[in-house]
């Protein structure tokens, strides 16, 4: 099947949500999710909508839209054709014919040696996260036992501990919120390489 053909088929019959899933989002009850195209989204504004006369997605923020294709092209910054192949391959369609190996297997061990190291570049985010959850998790502990503390009661040390944990835990967001963006460029790679033309 040619690139074009694939690619009606993909815009006509592929969910949204199967191919925003393939990064790591998954939408409200409503169809809503956070943005990934513009900075400061922290209230769902990007909609998937995958109705038997509506498909695609569109970003009450930023304006952008378009079909499943169009959101992997702005997502990953690749080409038309890169998109389809991304999403044909992903969704196990077999629309294409993978015609830039000399054999099958080729490709094959391509895909472990890519999906290895994802794994394990995904699994050193994870362990991060968890180590900082834990610090979170006993900052607020030893925070709530401050504030338990009758105003009255606190010394000048109690007042500054407690803003010092306020500091803490902020930061320990913070963090979170820069390993979850790590794991999304991880997934981006994971397509990317998996595109390339070179075996």
């Amino acid at each position: 099947m040619l690139i074009s053909e694939a690619a009606q088929y993909i815009k006509s019959t592929v969910p949204t949500r199967a191919v925003a899933a393939l990064y790591g989002y998954t939408p409200n009850a409503h169809g809503f999710m956070v943005c990934p195209f513009h900075a400061g989204d922290r209230e769902p504004s990007l909609k998937l909508y995958d109705s038997a006369d509506q498909k695609g997605w569109y970003c009450f923020g930023c304006h952008a839209g378009g079909s499943v294709i169009d959101f992997v092209m702005r997502h990953d910054s690749c080409s038309f054709a890169m998109a389809v192949r991304a999403i044909d391959h992903h969704l196990n369609l077999h629309l294409l014919i993978v015609e830039d190996f000399q054999t099958q297997e080729q490709f094959h061990q391509r895909q472990i040696h890519i999906d290895e190291e994802a794994a394990s570049r995904l699994k050193d985010l994870d362990d991060q996260k968890k180590a900082i959850e834990k610090e979170r998790d006993q900052n607020f502990d030893s925070l709530l036992f401050l504030e338990h503390i009758p105003v009255s009661l606190r010394t000048a040390r109690d007042w500054d501990q407690t803003l010092i944990l306020r500091d803490a835990l902020d930061y320990n967001e913070y963090q979170l919120s820069i390993i979850e963006e790590k794991r999304k460029k991880v997934q981006s790679w994971r397509i990317s390489q998996r595109l390339r033309r070179d075996p």
